[in-house]
């Protein structure tokens, strides 16, 4: 499958994109950080983009050596990305943004504390500020909503394809083939967000990265809320809230004299470098089976396909 780069200016390999796209039967949708930017929240490698957000607070921590908690004030403003100076700092003072999305940053308390601080600060920003998805966003569901779409798969981690209708619930699974028989596009979309009336789409939006939706148990893997007992607050503060479901288990076990078990703290329910996707079976299982329907475009969409397991991803389509 060709691979073509296009810009807006380009009117002629435009039209021959929408012309492709018209005659299409199978699509597959890369997405990226770049479908976001337009509602405000940052991608991640420009000047004022996630990693040198994250790393501006990372180096006010080592400024402060945590003398004061973190607070979530600054932590999502792209007015400034400069780290702070430091003679005090005992922290590594190499440690570069895209090092704080790491799975090693949970070695490291300050580091752990800062991500925490700022990846709630980011959810309740976007949940906060941004109030309508971009052009791109509605695109893809009218991709979906004509019966071509195969796939989405996102890096993103704002869900915003969620606020538009699209099944981001891997439990929904691979979706039926029925949905591109020509004489099903005559059939609307129900409008219930129910499995039974998904089933025909499936899992419509595959998060690679997971997602900002819920919090999960490093221990036990359940997932519960933001909101509840707290935990929110907790987070912005750079702390892990206790797990809920532990905990109930070890009280219930010492209320029957029992030894108590031990209780998982919760982290925001998304992938880091180095991490495996907690629904990787999952996840493996939509692609082996997107890849079996031969596909016959295949769109990148706000990506520079940096990470090596996209690219790889993106070239068993192409």
């Amino acid at each position: 499958m060709p691979i073509t780069q296009v810009t807006k200016q380009e009117n002629r390999q435009l039209q021959n994109i929408a012309n492709i796209l018209a005659s299409s039967q199978k699509v597959v949708i890369f997405t990226g950080a770049g479908i976001s930017t337009n509602c405000g929240i940052p991608d991640f490698r420009s000047e004022d983009g996630l990693y040198a957000l994250i790393q501006a607070n990372y180096d006010q921590a080592s400024t402060t050596a945590f003398q004061h908690e973190l607070t979530p004030k600054t932590l999502c403003s792209t007015k400034s990305t400069k780290p702070l100076s430091s003679s005090v700092s005992a922290l590594p003072s190499n440690v570069r943004g895209k090092d704080l999305f790491d799975a090693r940053i949970w070695k490291d308390p300050t580091s752990t504390a800062v991500f925490y601080t700022f990846i709630s600060s980011l959810r309740k920003k976007i949940r906060e500020e941004v109030r309508q998805t971009t052009p791109t966003h509605r695109f893809i569901k009218t991709i979906r909503d004509s019966r071509k779409l195969v796939r989405c798969y996102t890096q993103n981690i704002d869900g915003l394809e969620a606020r538009i209708g699209l099944s981001m619930n891997l439990d929904h699974g691979k979706g039926s083939r029925t949905r591109f028989i020509k004489k099903s596009k005559t059939i609307p979309k129900k409008a219930s967000a129910t499995p039974e009336s998904l089933a025909d789409g499936g899992c419509e939006v595959v998060p690679l990265h997971g997602d900002l939706a819920v919090l999960r148990c490093t221990l036990c893997q359940q997932t519960c809320g933001w909101e509840d007992g707290g935990r929110e607050a907790t987070m912005l503060k750079g702390r892990a809230p206790e797990c809920f479901s532990c905990a109930t288990s070890d009280q219930q076990r010492r209320d029957r004299g029992k030894r108590g078990t031990k209780v998982g703290s919760l982290r925001p329910n998304i992938v880091l470098y180095g991490e495996e996707h907690p629904a990787a079976d999952a996840v493996g299982s939509i692609t082996t089976h997107d890849l079996s329907l031969a596909p016959d475009v295949l769109l990148i969409l706000g990506t520079s396909l940096h990470v090596h397991g996209l690219k790889t991803l993106v070239k068993e389509f192409a």
